[in-house]
């Protein structure tokens, strides 16, 4: 895998950004039928009018990001937790992800395995609500499969799903409540692997304003 960060013009780690999970669910359809003419189109259409609901600034929620874009690297071997995924020969192109629209997209023709990790940004407290939105095209496999996503922080995965491979596109807007605190510099990882050719996107990694446990708005000292 490739060894370098990713190098792009991205959102920093504290800026606010909002989100609208009903235009990434139209971005992964539209994908999904665009893909042989590129995401750009996919873009294309699920774009709207200022302040319509496909406008990424018009929803309610901001959040604040707890990692840089731009500082993802493979994980080492002795630093993946879920190195028993891992098949016996990787195969992973450095073109098989890429800064898209905000977020990391994956392309599994070109890698069977994936893991980046990076320091996370800011110190986070049991009981912070943390935002992982993530999005697929239609997802196809010759023979029935399964996708594994997971995010995790230091060494506990702080979320996960298994998804049914053929299916169709989908996005998923969850949020996790930390069972303990994570300090800042603790490694954040992003896990994908699959079987079949599927395209599919980390959007958005951030903490949910309001349901922080030590902010400056509660009065609690940081």
């Amino acid at each position: 895998m490739h060894d370098a960060p990713i190098s792009s013009r991205a959102a920093h780690p504290g800026e606010r950004l909002s989100l609208t999970s009903k235009r990434y669910l139209c971005l992964a359809h539209a994908a999904s039928t665009c893909l042989a003419v590129g995401v750009t189109l996919a873009f294309a259409a699920c774009s709207g009018p200022a302040g319509s609901p496909a406008d990424p600034d018009a929803g309610s929620d901001n959040a604040t990001l707890l990692i840089d874009p731009n500082q993802w690297l493979p994980t080492p071997l002795d630093h993946d937790v879920l190195a028993g995924h891992r098949p016996e020969a990787i195969e992973c192109s450095a073109l098989a992800w890429y800064r898209e629209g905000g977020g990391m997209e994956v392309d599994t023709k070109l890698c069977n395995y994936f893991s980046l990790s990076q320091p996370l940004a800011i110190d986070l407290h049991a009981g912070d609500v943390v935002e992982v939105t993530v999005w697929w095209a239609k997802l196809a496999s010759v023979a029935p499969a399964e996708g594994h996503l997971a995010v995790l922080f230091d060494d506990e995965v702080i979320w996960q799903e298994y998804v049914a491979i053929p299916g169709p596109a989908d996005v998923r807007d969850a949020r996790v409540t930390l069972s303990r605190d994570v300090a800042a510099g603790a490694p954040v990882t992003l896990h994908l692997h699959n079987h079949g050719y599927n395209t599919w996107r980390f959007q958005d990694l951030s903490i949910v304003p309001g349901h922080a446990i030590h902010s400056m708005e509660s009065g609690v000292e940081e």
